[in-house]
């Protein structure tokens, strides 16, 4: 299962780092720099995530909302349920 994918993201960051708002730019310049030489993400990196997390949303039915830095959000579904 792929999780993520580096170049799925690329565009954005650059609109971002281009864009006025500044806090955006520079969480968007450090993602570039934290993901340089990774493709794919099936497991996160525990280190990876402490310096591009924001929160996690727990929802009623077991969903997982991951929000990061960036504005990304990933929902995560147990294969399970």
């Amino acid at each position: 299962m792929q999780f993520w994918n580096r170049d799925s993201f690329l565009e954005r960051w650059k609109r971002q780092m281009n864009g006025e708002d500044l806090l955006e730019g520079y969480r968007a310049e450090k993602f570039m720099e934290y993901t340089d030489g990774v493709e794919n993400v099936a497991v996160m990196d525990t280190d990876l995530m402490l310096m591009t997390l924001d929160h996690i949303r727990v929802c009623e039915d077991g969903t997982l909302i991951v929000a990061l830095l960036d504005g990304t959000e990933i929902e995560c579904r147990n294969e399970d349920g």
